[in-house]
């Protein structure tokens, strides 16, 4: 159904009431059509004998020409006359803007925020774009909303009345728009055939390349064998030739690496990054390199993911996603005394509940497989003896009593050291022979025997202080039991898994010198670090997971939509451009997409993004340093966007009613809910539709004390005249049970029993509702249904006396 096609039939029951309306009645009249939900053109009435009557008469006439002014003026003509005309309602008002909007748009395509503003009155973007999304719910126009460039992007409009002087030059731009469709159409058929001759002649081009490809391919197979047997004659071994090429092909840094490694890490900047320069055998390379590693790993399997977990998950995928590569989900779980059964199942059901789908993990077996650290303790045991085997580490004998008597005793002497290097000294005889012994031991890197090493730039904090002086001495690699500390562990699964980059947060940067230190004692080459700023809660404190702060699962369990909370979480640091170290944006060159990404300014704080959004627009350059405070309003204004988003599709309509109804059939077992017709409304949270309008699903509750202060300034007589007029008439007649109907009648009768207009629709939301704020009056009745409103009204009159006499 095209767009506003339905308005004509809205405004039907006030030309029929037109034909009996004159003077006064006629001017209410159109007060009544104007302030209507839902009536958006106003030809008919405008044509109406009695309503051109009030042209003509001195105490009326502005009346006609308020009716003229919606029909084919904007807001600004109106401030322009404002003396000239009745005042507006707040209804009018939003009504007249809606009409605005779509005359703006009948002039240009895009519309500027600054423009809109000035033109409506408004004081904020956020007002704006609630009339806009208003507008957008009401059929009278489509469009995006662009917060990035502050601009309204229209797709279409519902049609406004046409001033009877401006239809002559209409015809005519029909008529122009008719010739040129007609001479492109003409244009367009001669391309095609143009098309489709080139089509065919480079058809037969591909066919002589290949044939000539196959040729050359051939002779070079030949020389190959050729050549083979040359060699053999020759006497020349296939170990040499061999050797010859490895020692090629194969950096001198990559002897000695895993076999499950993807090859070699090499800098992407060393290969052209434009494909139109490159040649056929480098483009080979180029797809090799692009195929990135980013990895996210829970600290521990002991508690749940809470939402700096998440964000850090989210900002892995949507870097490996930005450079074509892919992320990695490792659990490490070497601290059996802290694991909780379960816990890596709750993580991936969090992740898939957002949408973040790891490439490699759990249950997404890879080449570096297996992804639980408990099960790679081989590994880490080979790599300890390289370190112990070039004096970079050494085994320590001392009891946990001797280690805090000698912390203690450093300690008071004032000393920064932990430990006094005494196992250090020992000879490897007396090492072997307390080994053999079966004495426990762990591992600890000497720190007094590093390679020299630098220290590369964070992707997000730029050159950090090397800060070795906050490390313990001589830092524990392997523990007592043989299980791997965290820093052994993540750094031979980095190299081991060909990890490129490691996103993780702040709180890791204290140890990011000894991880250094480990990678430069394996001569392996450490991938690039980012760490990401702390998120904070509302009151500025750190959030903590072992505070049970912000777990994910309660924002699935409360509802709230994954693509908000990814939105939410998104935004929170993405600040602006602010880095200017040369290695801020790994892997690109002038002539790359995220080369020139590099000087956009970060989104707008309250930016609405869909996850492949955010892949589009994600720039690791414009994340701030500094810490964020997550703001939970600024999640209620996202996801009710990411809501209107998804009702304004057919499917995802369904979907939110489907969700909807299930949630209201759990707090009201009894209830049928009509839940399509309640979605399309401002929720900020599905699950909030039943707190927010138990009278769909429930019985009013008219002895609560909201519902006694309604009455407060509704008399007992109108109240009962109210409710009786209005079951009357509906029992009476025939009415088409829709919103413009219903609303037809209820000012008909309003109009009739000579109640105010405020008393009258009073006096029915409390009837029907109990609670003051919610959809009009017509909105309610249409949803619950003619004989629902009816019974609830007949209730309300019966029990009217009771709550009067308590008055």
């Amino acid at each position: 159904m095209e767009l506003g096609s339905h308005f004509p039939a809205k405004l039907e029951p006030f030309v029929l009431m037109s034909k009996s309306a004159k003077g006064a009645a006629a001017a209410k009249l159109i007060q009544d059509a104007t302030s209507a939900p839902g009536v958006y053109v106003f030809a008919e009435l405008l044509e109406a004998p009695n309503v051109q009557e009030l042209s003509n008469n001195e105490q009326h006439a502005q009346f006609y020409l308020l009716l003229k002014l919606f029909a084919y003026k904007t807001y600004q003509d109106y401030l322009q006359h404002k003396d000239k005309l009745p005042p507006l309602s707040a209804a009018q008002i939003t009504k007249l803007k809606h009409l605005s909007l779509v005359s703006f748009a009948m002039e240009r395509r895009i519309l500027p925020y600054t423009d809109l503003l000035q033109a409506l009155e408004l004081s904020s973007i956020r007002e704006l774009e609630d009339l806009i999304i208003d507008a957008i719910y009401l059929d009278v126009l489509r469009g995006k909303l662009d917060q990035k460039e502050q601009q309204f992007e229209v797709e279409y409009t519902m049609g406004r009345d046409v001033e009877p002087d401006k239809v002559g030059s209409l015809l005519q731009a029909l008529e122009d728009w008719s010739s040129t469709t007609s001479s492109v159409l003409s244009a367009l058929d001669s391309k095609l055939a143009s098309l489709a001759s080139q089509r065919v002649a480079r058809k037969a081009q591909e066919e002589e390349h290949e044939r000539i490809l196959t040729e050359n391919l051939m002779e070079v197979q030949e020389q190959k064998s050729e050549a083979k047997a040359v060699g053999k004659r020759s006497g020349v071994g296939r170990k040499e030739r061999d050797d010859d090429r490895m020692d090629i092909d194969e950096p001198e840094n990559s002897k000695g690496k895993s076999r499950n490694c993807l090859g070699p890490r090499l800098p992407l900047i060393q290969f052209p990054l434009n494909t139109a320069e490159v040649s056929a055998p480098d483009k080979l390379h180029l797809i090799y390199i692009l195929l990135e590693l980013a990895k996210y790993v829970p600290t521990t399997l002991s508690r749940a993911l809470h939402l700096g977990g998440l964000r850090t998950a989210l900002f892995n995928h949507l870097y490996a996603r930005k450079l074509g590569g892919k992320w990695i989900l490792r659990i490490e779980d070497t601290d059996a005394t802290r694991a909780v059964p379960g816990a890596m199942d709750g993580i991936r059901e969090m992740l898939h509940w957002a949408g973040l789908e790891y490439d490699f993990g759990p249950g997404k077996n890879g080449p570096h497989g297996s992804y639980f650290q408990s099960e790679r303790l081989d590994l880490y045991h080979s790599y300890a003896k390289k370190l112990l085997d070039t004096g970079h580490a050494y085994r320590c004998f001392c009891s946990a009593d001797e280690l805090t008597t000698t912390r203690e005793r450093l300690a008071r002497s004032g000393l920064n050291s932990t430990y006094d290097k005494k196992c250090l000294n020992l000879t490897e005889e007396e090492v072997a022979r307390r080994v053999r012994a079966g004495e426990k031991f762990i591992v600890r890197h000497n720190d007094s025997n590093l390679p020299h090493r630098t220290t590369p730039a964070d992707l997000i904090f730029g050159h950090v202080r090397d800060a070795h002086a906050s490390l313990p001495t001589d830092p524990v690699l392997l523990k007592s039991d043989q299980f791997p500390t965290y820093h052994l562990a993540s750094v031979v699964d980095d190299h081991e898994m060909g990890i490129t980059h490691v996103l993780r947060g702040e709180e890791w940067l204290p140890s990011l010198p000894l991880h250094l230190d480990l990678y430069a004692s394996l001569a392996v080459e450490p991938p690039q670090f980012a760490h990401l700023p702390l998120l904070l809660n509302k009151d500025g404190s750190k959030m903590s997971k072992r505070n049970g702060d912000m777990q994910v699962a309660d924002y699935m369990r409360r509802g709230w939509e994954p693509d908000a909370v990814l939105n939410w979480l998104a935004l929170a640091g993405w600040g602006v451009y602010e880095h200017s170290h040369p290695t801020m944006a790994p892997f690109t060159t002038p002539s790359t997409p995220l080369a020139s990404s590099l000087s956009r300014a970060a989104p707008d704080s309250t930016a609405i993004m869909s996850l492949s959004e955010m892949i589009e627009r994600f720039d690791l350059s414009v994340l701030t340093h500094r810490r964020t405070v997550l703001d939970p309003s600024k999640l209620e204004y996202i996801s009710k966007h990411h809501l209107v988003r998804l009702a304004s599709t057919e499917d995802g309509l369904n979907t939110l009613a489907e969700r909807a109804h299930s949630i209201v059939k759990e707090v009201f077992p009894d209830s049928d809910p009509r839940s399509r017709d309640l979605i399309q409304g401002r929720l900020i949270n599905v699950n909030e539709l039943p707190a927010s309008a138990p009278y769909f699903f429930t019985e009013p509750e008219w002895s609560s004390t909201g519902a006694q202060t309604m009455l407060k300034h509704v008399p007992n007589s109108d109240y009962r005249n109210t409710l009786n007029s209005v079951i009357r008439w509906f029992d009476s007649e025939t009415v088409k049970w829709d919103r413009v109907e219903i609303a037809g009648a209820l000012h008909y009768q309003n109009d009739l029993s000579g109640i105010k207009s405020k008393v009258f629709m009073t006096a029915l939301r409390h009837a029907l509702t109990g609670m003051k704020s919610g959809p009009s009056v017509p909105e309610l009745m249409h949803t619950m249904g003619l004989e629902r409103s009816v019974s609830r009204l007949t209730r309300a009159e019966a029990k009217s006396s009771e709550w009067f006499n308590e008055s």
